[in-house]
């Protein structure tokens, strides 16, 4: 399990369980880095916990598609 945060950024809210976590790369690009799992239940939801990409594919044997 991972964590990440933005301080005072809104990255995840209720119900976003199994929403794509992504970091930006380049200039309006981004990357997908994980699944989220769990976030800060108090606004301003601005951490959440998450599986890797590669826990995931590993765990269940899959290949995310990007």
């Amino acid at each position: 399990m991972w964590f990440g945060g933005r301080t005072g950024v809104n990255i995840a809210a209720p119900g976003d369980s199994g929403a794509p976590i992504y970091i930006p790369v380049g200039s309006g690009n981004a990357a997908i880095v994980g699944m989220h799992i769990a976030g800060f239940v108090v606004a301003p939801f601005d951490q959440t916990w998450f599986h890797s990409v590669g826990d995931i594919e590993s765990q269940l044997g899959v290949t995310v598609a990007f």
